[in-house]
């Protein structure tokens, strides 16, 4: 007579870089008969009972956290004022291009000149080119 194969539990564990909890992530967990267990961490812990040996294949759903939330629309408002800075600083090099074009040779060089001047003295930074 063969004996059933013995089941085995299975921890999840779930830990932020510091080793503090991940709350309340949902979790599937297709086990090696292919038989999904499905469920949510508490504390950042979870534990499955009577598993089929052999291998799991894991899964971490997604962070149900406000902070994760609160950190994903921080990022989006970090872009959007990012991408109006660059667009503002482009317009107006834009600006002083083009009346530095019009400008004449003599005042041009006297741009130049007193750039220089304030790079030299440090009061201005050169850009990268």
């Amino acid at each position: 007579m063969i004996e059933p194969a013995e089941k085995l539990p299975l921890e999840l564990e779930y830990l932020y870089k510091d080793d503090t909890p991940v709350e309340d992530i949902s979790y599937q967990v297709i086990d090696s008969q292919g038989v999904a267990h499905e469920g949510k961490l508490c504390g950042g812990y979870a534990r499955l009972e009577a598993l089929p040996p052999g291998q799991c294949d894991i899964t971490y759903l997604g962070v149900d956290e406000p902070d994760e939330k609160a950190l994903t629309a921080l990022r989006a408002e970090f872009n959007k004022q990012l991408a109006a800075m660059i667009a503002e600083v482009s317009q107006q090099a834009a600006r002083e291009n083009a009346i530095f074009e019009q400008a004449g040779l003599f005042e041009q060089w006297a741009i130049e000149t007193s750039k220089q001047a304030c790079l030299n003295n440090g009061q201005l930074r050169q850009a990268p080119s």
